[in-house]
């Protein structure tokens, strides 16, 4: 037995196993993702202990074979699981069957396979783990989104992970005559794994906590009755629509007689009321729009590239949607209607403009149309150059 490959065999033991543990810290201090870290977890234990097994003396030969290469390939399994679970998505029942067939089959023959081809077998089985924990971590979190930082670097390194574990078969298909168990490809495999076992779970638990952050991130930019952007992010995204050189139209909207609706049905009433409101504002916007609940019963949108008439062709199509729509109150009597007064500005090229200039000038507007009798719509003064 050659010297180095048992060290490194305890340096992966301490390695996967100290992940394990970190892995473990982190579920217990987090309210998100337990089930993946527990999966994970345990895939590092069970990588830990196959290893461990591999070089206990006392232990008969076909155990030692047999239970840790079994043992390694379920923490590989393990860990797609708990990738799955990480993104929400079932684990394909023909992975579940395979891995299960594969290793009945291996604890009736193939632990009795010449060294060689139990090594190119092996690879092969802990490779397409590797690639089946692969397929989760390219899936985006949403249409049109980008996947985060941590999780393409995460795809990137299990990625490299399964194709070592594939060139190690094919090395070794080309070689059965003149590899052994304790040669040079073995001590490749335990340098590499040792690498992996210390950035890969390094980088699922930055995974982790960057999709933690995004999600703190995106509730406080998000308003928590109607679901749309609130202030805060409504003055990002504009402010950064704005330095393009596209016509932005704004259009800014308050519920008439909000207060009477809240007096009149109670808050919940009034709450259902806006929710509406988003809902039916939300449908008549595209997807390049931006909609926002300011504050109270006042919204905004803007919407980048187009001109005065088409803002107020928007404006009526949502101001006629409300009015249309109602609130059911089932056998407490007639639905609850509202109407909503619109002010709409424009913002033109070349025209430097502040979203606080471009929101006051639509204020004003709205303003207006409120003293001249309510669910109306009143377009600002063009600002000047």
């Amino acid at each position: 037995m050659s010297g180095e490959v048992p060290i490194l065999y305890y340096l992966i033991v301490a390695t996967t196993a100290v992940a394990g543990g970190l892995t473990l810290w982190e579920r217990h201090a987090t309210t998100s993702h337990r089930p993946a870290l527990l999966w994970w977890a345990t895939g590092y234990f069970m990588i830990a202990a196959g290893c461990q097994i591999r070089i206990l003396a006392m232990m008969p030969h076909e155990v030692t074979i047999g239970l840790s290469n079994i043992l390694v390939a379920w923490g590989y399994g393990a860990i797609a699981v708990g990738l799955h679970r990480f993104v929400a998505r079932p684990v394909p029942a023909l992975a579940q069957i395979g891995l299960v067939g594969a290793t009945v089959g291996w604890v009736l023959a193939g632990q009795y396979l010449p060294v060689a081809e139990r090594i190119v077998l092996t690879s092969l089985g802990s490779g397409a783990m590797c690639w089946l924990g692969l397929v989760p971590l390219r899936a985006a979190p949403g249409p049109g989104q980008r996947l985060p930082r941590a999780q393409r670097l995460a795809g990137w390194l299990l990625a490299l992970h399964a194709g070592f574990f594939f060139a190690r078969a094919g090395f070794t298909a080309f070689n059965l005559d003149t590899v052994t168990f304790w040669g040079a490809t073995m001590t490749a495999t335990m340098f590499e794994g040792i690498i992996w076992s210390f950035v890969g779970p390094a980088t699922l638990l930055a995974m982790v906590r960057e999709q933690r952050e995004n999600r703190h991130r995106e509730a406080s930019a998000t308003d928590f009755l109607t679901g749309l952007d609130n202030r805060r992010a409504f003055f990002s995204k504009g402010e950064a629509l704005l330095r393009s050189e596209r016509t932005v139209a704004l259009l800014v909207f308050d519920l008439d007689h909000f207060k009477r609706i809240n007096d009149t049905y109670g808050h919940g009433v009034g709450d259902e009321m806006l929710a509406l409101f988003s809902r039916l504002a939300e449908r008549e916007m595209r997807a390049v729009d931006t909609l926002a609940r300011l504050g109270g019963e006042e919204f905004a949108a803007l919407l980048p590239g187009l001109d005065q008439m088409e803002a107020e062709a928007v404006a009526r199509r949502v101001a006629r949607s409300l009015e249309a729509a109602g609130l059911e109150r089932g056998s407490d009597g007639p639905p609850v209607r509202a109407t909503v007064s619109i002010g709409v500005a424009l913002s033109l090229p070349g025209v430097e403009t502040d979203l606080g200039q471009l929101l006051a000038a639509a204020d004003r507007a709205l303003y207006r149309a409120k003293r001249e009798g309510r669910n109306r719509i009143e377009h600002a003064v063009p600002l000047a150059a």
